[in-house]
């Protein structure tokens, strides 16, 4: 069983299922946070979060003990957006996302190379050719499903997320890899003590804010629905000069 899971025509459907246990067992362990991705877990902006006030943040159906939420923004128009939504990408964590869809590719996979090394009798990496097309098929249609199922069966309120208006002063720090003037996330505490994640852009004049720069939310669009952070080492500057 082993040799025919770690046959070069079910290499990439094995080293997938293989991420997401190790992912698992991190997190099992406490070396990783549940519910968080390593650089950016940031969601996709439905166009219904227009009609609900604005509000920074969506609940976290997988939150954290000190009650992170995830925030929506516009960072790739409504295209990506809308494409991302139907992935499931803000409605659950964006690591169970991945590792659903991971999951289901690892499973398709194997069971497409099952089928047709029975059909014929011998196991090859050719197979590949017509099973990762397939996995990659079945594997987003079963991840969609699952993603959808798991949004079902959390809690979709956690209480009253603040709006981006009551953000501006708090203070935080950069959480992706960087916050540039088109995209970026930040972690700050709002001002009922409650620690976000919220996603932003760097303020105007402000040059890209690399991870774990101290940033205050220094400005708000209402017409974009957007949050913009300044480096509180740059104004600090300012004020001196």
């Amino acid at each position: 069983m082993s040799a025919f899971l770690f046959s070069w025509a079910n290499a990439p459907y094995t080293t997938a299922l293989l991420v997401v246990t190790f992912y698992v067992g991190l997190q099992i362990v406490g070396l990783l946070p549940w519910g968080e991705g390593a650089d950016v877990d940031a969601d996709a902006d439905v166009d219904a979060d227009a009609d609900a006030g604005h509000d920074a943040t969506d609940a976290d159906p997988d939150h954290d003990a000190d009650g992170d939420h995830d925030a929506d923004d516009h960072p790739h128009g409504r295209g990506s957006t809308s494409f991302l939504s139907f992935l499931g990408v803000g409605r659950v964590p964006l690591t169970v996302v991945w590792q659903s869809f991971l999951t289901m590719f690892g499973l398709s996979g194997i069971a497409a190379t099952t089928v047709v090394a029975s059909m014929t009798g011998a196991l090859s990496p050719f197979y590949l050719l017509g099973t990762l097309p397939l996995a990659t098929i079945v594997g987003t249609a079963l991840g969609v499903v699952t993603v959808r199922v798991v949004a079902k069966l959390v809690p979709q309120d956690s209480g009253r997320a603040s709006s981006r208006r009551e953000l501006i002063g708090c203070m935080g720090i950069v959480i992706s890899r960087r916050v540039t003037d088109e995209f970026g996330e930040v972690r700050i505490k709002d001002r009922a003590g409650r620690t976000i994640r919220i996603v932003c852009r760097a303020d105007r004049g402000q040059p890209d804010l690399v991870e774990g720069t101290e940033i205050l939310v220094s400005d708000w669009n209402e017409e974009r629905d957007q949050l913009y952070v300044s480096s509180v080492g740059n104004l600090l500057e300012g004020g001196k000069s």
